[in-house]
């Protein structure tokens, strides 16, 4: 039966599917398009604007994500005409097919060559041509011939759960008469008469209703939205208390002999004792037991060829235990069924389908479900998370279901090293402002210069090693680590953005790996390649500005209200990077949860209100000329901000490489204290970026021309221009008066307007005259 129906099925459920899908409104490429698509240009693309975050594809093995399908036969697919104009709808415009869908909209609108302008390709075309050039050497089955005898049998075998035999031999026929839609159900309308009675529109008809009833009986509709099932249930047993189901209910039926054919862990027969078959209980010396109180041995399986897992849960099965039975449900799900079929119409075989779970999988699913017992546990033992660890476990669980970590690194290496307290130089002194050195108590010092039994000094660090591995005097590998984290090594306090911690491979004891960012990491050598092609001296650590950055330390960073908003709608905040932030689907309940989730991990002040000092418009002419001030030396671009950021309506010359972010919003988007550390010393906040130290505290180089333009000392000018950024647009507007732009009518004319004004009547009220 298996093998004449379940093909039958197949082209039923697909015939349905088809027939009954919603219309699609294929997006159309946009008109000011003039190149052809390109599966080269589609390839680089498919590299770098971050399909390889979730895809995997076969030219790209180092690319190991998997959060979406392998891409790598996509062509074979897709390759008609509809397919190709699906394909490219999708890459567009994910949530146009499926408004649900983690898959984000990549802003994939028509580049104009750097050259010459009026040559726009179509990004979203060129990935589309490069994916439907993936095919390898399959190719979709032939549709096989129907069997019309076996698509009656199975039709029949659905009807007679509804109508007598004889009633069910007329509907097959031909077809149901219309006068009898009052008491059908759903399924059997498909198989009502109608304008065409031919065999073939009969034999479509059939097939539509098997279809049907199969999409149904398989529970398809648990895991898909499938149109007409819009009210359907789920099709498996409730659960809710099945950890205290007594064992009397479970139908182990003939499991025994199934495994005795086909036993755990082996192919048919390969742990069976053929010499030794159970039954024969006084030939071992011993009384017959039942099955449900023998040993695996005794009912013919070899325990010596079983691992310690498969050998437990046999004996569980073979005691008609809970544990067992639930195991081989997992594994096998339909191994139940065996012998059983000869008493069951085709269509009441067991259901459940064969997931792939590893054993380890199997086992956690158990250790659920016989936890499930229909009661609340008793409150002691219900986990009631504070409200910032709640926060995090959201928190985490968005950062998965968007794949965020595919791109973004969460955490950052640590690493466990020892040393020799002789041989290990204190770093150089860093003169740095007072709020930026990180302190360590006397304690923690004398901890650290501590040492083990062999005289070794121990440490922990935490951040990302340089990919280029030096050799230490003796030819050996020498690793040198960047600090996220201050360290405490040898009673010396190591701050970020200093020198370097040299750790020798010999002496790493311990390394906790990185969490996220694996595209950023995979991207980077590319986008090093790419940026030394427009400038050979493009130095790899300023290109990690250009890949998706890392998120640590993003609650300490940026204002909630600022982050909320941005993930709904993201625009572009950086010019020189190789991809923007796509927009995910997410709610602006999710979007809260993220938020929540940056600020609990760094513990700081949620939900954040930046209240401006001075109150905004309310600011004293003396603040306002130190604003003024602070903003003239922003706009020093040859020595000062604007050299390399955008500032309202000027944007520096140059590569977009060369661009740093616009100004003129970060009062939105940066914490104000966060704000003052990052212009004190931006390699403490951001250890590779390239921005310069343009307010030392000491030895300054452009102290003259500061002081000309910003009197005062190196931290003043710091305070003001931090002041100047999170006041710039009520400063601006200020600038500009409305009221003098305002041209208002000499006063006798206002004067008889006002009065014509009142002579009119209100409104829907009458005049004397009668209207109105």
């Amino acid at each position: 039966d298996v093998e004449r129906f379940e093909p039958i099925e197949v082209r039923a459920i697909a015939e349905y599917l088809l027939e009954y899908s919603q219309p699609f409104d294929y997006a159309e490429p946009p008109d000011n398009v003039t190149e052809e698509a390109s599966a080269e240009r589609g390839k680089h693309l498919f590299q770098v604007r971050g399909c390889l975050a979730c895809h995997q594809h076969k030219e790209f093995p180092e690319a190991k994500q998997s959060q979406g399908p392998d891409l790598s036969r996509i062509g074979a697919k897709l390759d008609d005409e509809n397919g190709q104009r699906w394909l490219y709808s999708w890459v567009r415009e994910p949530n146009r097919y499926h408004a649900r869908t983690v898959m984000p909209n990549l802003y994939l609108t028509p580049l104009a060559d750097e050259k010459d302008a009026k040559t726009v390709t179509d990004p979203a075309a060129d990935i589309a041509a490069y994916l439907l050039t993936s095919q390898e050497d399959w190719k979709p089955e032939e549709l096989p011939e129907l069997d019309d005898e076996g698509l009656d049998k199975l039709t029949e075998t659905y009807l007679l759960g509804s109508f007598s035999k004889g009633r069910t031999e007329v509907y097959l026929s031909e077809g149901i008469p219309p006068e009898a839609e009052p008491e059908l159900k759903v399924d059997e309308k498909l198989l009502l008469q109608g304008d065409d009675d031919s065999p073939e529109a009969l034999l479509r008809k059939k097939l539509l209703y098997v279809g049907r009833r199969s999409i149904s009986r398989l529970g398809c509709t648990g895991c898909h939205d499938v149109p007409g099932f819009e009210d359907a249930k789920p099709i498996g047993t409730g659960l809710a208390d099945w950890g205290r189901k007594d064992t009397s209910k479970l139908a182990f039926e003939q499991i025994l002999e199934y495994l005795r054919e086909k036993p755990p862990g082996g192919s048919h027969g390969h742990l069976a004792h053929a010499e030794h078959p159970h039954g024969d209980a006084a030939e071992h010396g011993e009384e017959h037991a039942s099955a449900e109180h023998v040993s695996a041995e005794h009912h013919g399986l070899n325990p010596d060829e079983m691992d310690a897992d498969t050998g437990f849960f046999v004996e569980a099965l073979l005691h008609h235990e809970r544990e067992g039975f639930l195991w081989q449900k997992l594994r096998e799900p339909r191994s139940y069924d065996f012998k059983m079929t000869e008493n069951k119409a085709y269509t009441d075989r067991l259901r459940m389908p064969k997931f792939n779970f590893t054993q380890q999988e199997i086992e956690a699913v158990m250790t659920f479900v016989l936890g499930l017992v229909s009661e609340p546990p008793a409150a002691k033992y219900v986990y009631h998370p504070t409200p910032r660890r709640k926060a995090i476990v959201e928190g985490e669980q968005l950062l998965t279901k968007y794949n965020c970590v595919g791109c973004h690194t969460t955490k950052m290496e640590t690493w466990e090293f020892e040393y020799k307290p002789d041989e290990f130089d204190a770093p150089p002194p860093i003169k740095d402002y007072a709020f930026l050195k990180p302190h360590f108590t006397p304690e923690q010092l004398a901890a650290s210069k501590k040492v083990d039994s062999r005289g070794m000094g121990h440490a922990t660090i935490t951040g990302m090693p340089n990919p280029a591995v030096q050799e230490d005097d003796d030819g050996k590998p020498l690793y040198l680590f960047s600090l996220w984290e201050p360290a405490a090594i040898n009673g010396e306090t190591w701050s970020i953005g200093g020198v370097e911690v040299p750790v020798p491979e010999a002496h790493r004891l311990k390394v906790r790996p990185y969490h996220g960012g694996d595209f950023a990491r995979y991207l980077h050598p590319i986008a090093v390649t790419m940026g030394q092609k427009n400038n050979p001296n493009v130095k790899p650590t300023d290109v990690w500005g250009w890949v998706p950055p890392p998120l640590v330390r993003e609650g300490q960073k940026v204002q909630t209200g600022w982050l909320h908003d941005f993930l709904l709608d993201p625009f572009p905040l950086r010019p020189a990077v190789v991809l923007r932030m796509p927009r995910f689907n997410m709610s602006p309940e999710e979007a809260d949860k993220l938020v929540h989730y940056f600020a609990a991990v760094d513990d700081v002040e949620y939900p954040y209100t930046y209240h401006r000092p001075g109150g905004g418009d309310s600011l004293s002419r003396g603040e306002d000329k130190k604003i003024a001030q602070a903003l003239e030396l922003v706009t020093d671009g040859k020595n000062y901000c604007v050299k390399c950021h955008m500032l309202g309506d000027y944007k520096p010359k140059g590569l977009a490489a060369d661009m740093a972010p616009n100004l003129d919003r970060i009062y939105q988007r940066l914490r104000p204290g966060y704000l003052k550390e990052w212009l004190a010393h931006p390699q403490v906040k951001l250890p590779y970026t390239g921005m310069p130290v343009n307010f030392p505290p000491q030895n300054d180089p452009n102290e003259a021309i500061r002081s000309k333009l910003f009197p005062g000392t190196s931290e003043d000018a710091l305070f003001g221009v931090v002041n100047m950024l999170l006041n710039y647009d009520s400063f601006m507007k200020r600038q500009t008066s409305i009221k003098s732009m305002v041209k208002e009518p000499p006063p006798e004319a206002t004067e008889k307007a006002a009065l014509d004004d009142r002579a009119k009547p209100a409104p829907g009220v009458k005049s004397a005259s009668g209207g109105r």
